[in-house]
């Protein structure tokens, strides 16, 4: 079990190495990694999750396990950024779906493949949350990148289908505010 676990991490760390393409597809050079973004997720669930627990009920074990797992997929298949999803289409889904499974499997940590599920599906309260908050650190990084001078990403701001699931909170699309007003000096 623990050579499987070993095994297991050795596989997850290559996250550390795959940029996101979907920065490269707007011309930002070395971007950051899925590794840094999936941290940043999981960073935002965990604060984010205590502030909305005081008004709501909400399973943050669940939230930040979705948060955790979001990416494991592109430990196979590699990062493929929103035109590369457009074009190949549902055989992406089916290959991630396919590729946690089996990473999974070998680990046996099946038992965690359900809640990727549902991140997946996007149904429950949770998996909306966690879908709002990928797209929060995308549009955190986004300013981080051009307040450093490192590229403008006009096109980006522009792009709706990344607020899809901001409406599953007030507290998302009062982040989203702070963001544009920033960004907007």
């Amino acid at each position: 079990m623990l050579e499987k676990l070993v095994d297991f991490f050795m596989k997850v760390l290559r996250l550390k190495r795959v940029p996101r393409s979907g920065w490269i597809y707007y011309g930002v050079r070395d971007p950051e990694t899925v590794a840094s973004h999936s941290f940043n997720v999981a960073f935002l669930s965990l604060i984010l999750c205590e502030i909305l627990k005081k008004e709501r009920e909400i399973d943050c074990e669940k939230v930040l396990k979705m948060a955790i797992l979001h990416e494991l997929g592109e430990v196979e298949l590699g990062d493929i950024h929103f035109e590369g999803r457009r074009l190949i289409g549902d055989a992406v889904e089916e290959g991630e779906r396919r590729a946690v499974k089996e990473i999974l499997e070998e680990a046996e940590l099946s038992s965690l493949y359900p809640v990727w599920e549902e991140f997946e599906r996007a149904e429950s309260f949770e998996a909306k949350f966690v879908r709002a908050l990928d797209k929060i650190d995308l549009y955190l990084t986004a300013l981080d990148y051009e307040e450093t001078g490192i590229k403008r990403l006009d096109a980006f701001w522009k792009t709706e289908a990344n607020r899809k699931h901001f409406g599953v909170h007030p507290l998302i699309e009062k982040i989203f505010k702070i963001l544009k007003k920033r960004r907007n000096g």
